[in-house]
């Protein structure tokens, strides 16, 4: 498989994780482990695929889930009018203020 088409896949984090698990696993087999000398370079010389691209592809995956997230957040407020819960609270904490 090329390169291209494992981190493309990588972008999910399931495979990345997979992915991130085979290298180590390739690694701890040679005797060698993975070490942060070795972080930027393939298991095998049939191996382009390093555990930094894979760590990568998995921040830039988390990253992308926190723009759905906040989105998604964004959306669902105005549609559910999640704003009154922090009114409450608002109010909630107001009126603790103003019994203290």
């Amino acid at each position: 498989m090329a390169k291209s088409t494992k981190v493309g896949m990588s972008i999910f984090s399931n495979t990345g994780m997979a992915f991130g698990c085979q290298i180590i696993t390739m690694f701890e087999g040679t005797g060698a482990g993975i070490q942060w000398s070795t972080i930027a370079e393939g298991a095998s010389p049939d191996d382009n695929l390093s555990l930094l691209d894979v760590i990568l592809m998995l921040f830039a995956d988390g990253f992308i889930y926190l723009l759905l997230a906040v989105y998604i957040e964004g959306i669902l407020a105005v549609f559910f009018s999640f704003i009154r819960i922090l009114n409450f609270e608002r109010d909630l904490f107001m009126t603790f203020i103003n019994v203290i």
